[in-house]
């Protein structure tokens, strides 16, 4: 965490990305945004499908391509997107 209590994630070169566990370099806390990917099955969520850089941060999109969120991390677009999950049921 920074100096503020803020969680702080540095993301990797989307180039040498070989799955969901290489999209980010180690950083101080994201254990909670995988927390998040785990627990989606279980709650009955359609699980997202695929979160990928973009220029100007990250897009999760779910099974049929629909973005769900924008972020500029991707420990918070994976939370965006399960927040949204979880209050609308639609993802």
């Amino acid at each position: 965490m920074d100096t503020d209590g803020l969680v702080v994630a540095l993301e990797s070169d989307c180039s040498l990305h070989t799955g969901p566990q290489d999209w980010f370099r180690p950083s101080v806390d994201i254990r909670w945004a995988w927390k998040v990917l785990e627990k989606l099955d279980s709650g009955g969520l359609t699980p997202i499908w695929a979160i990928y850089p973009t220029a100007d941060g990250y897009n999760v999109e779910y099974a049929h391509g629909h973005e769900v969120t924008q972020a500029k991390t991707a420990p918070e677009a994976i939370c965006l997107a399960a927040i949204i999950a979880k209050l609308t049921d639609s993802v």
